[in-house]
């Protein structure tokens, strides 16, 4: 069974968001958030599910917003 861990940084002008399976990357994203972190990040997400269809992730968030 594969271990699924998402990692989110929102800093104060960029997202970055990076889902590993075991200690693979299979999905990473890199974008600018406009001061719009909420709305930035839930779209980033969004667009992550529609490639990667998961259950059971470990999520981890870090940064300064």
């Amino acid at each position: 069974m594969s271990h699924f861990t998402l990692g989110i940084d929102i800093g104060s002008t960029t997202a970055k968001l990076v889902l590993m399976e075991d200690s693979n990357i299979i999905y990473q994203k890199y974008q600018r958030h406009l001061s719009r972190v909420r709305q930035t990040a839930l779209e980033m997400i969004k667009d992550m599910a529609e490639i990667v269809s998961l259950n059971n992730v470990a999520v981890t968030i870090s940064g300064s917003a």
